[in-house]
């Protein structure tokens, strides 16, 4: 997750303060598993790949099997 604060892009804004954030700039993930041994944090692709791309992940409504569109894994970029 990133958010663009009217930065036009640019990581730095007026005076050098910064304008776009990222998700670790609140949460800082990686000292978790340091922090706490028995926590694992995987991304989101590798949830995808392990549980999504299997036909783990079920539609609440109705049951049925979800997979992610296309068994795609990686969300990082756009694509068409």
């Amino acid at each position: 997750w990133q958010q663009d604060y009217g930065s036009g892009g640019n990581k730095k804004g007026e005076g050098g303060v910064k304008r776009s954030f990222a998700f670790d700039d609140f949460y800082h993930l990686e000292s978790l598993s340091v922090e706490h041994p028995g926590i694992d944090i995987i991304t989101m692709e590798e949830f995808l790949t392990r549980e999504g791309v299997q036909g783990k992940l079920n539609n609440n409504a109705n049951g049925k099997v979800k997979l992610p569109p296309r068994n795609r894994t990686n969300w990082d970029v756009a694509q068409s």
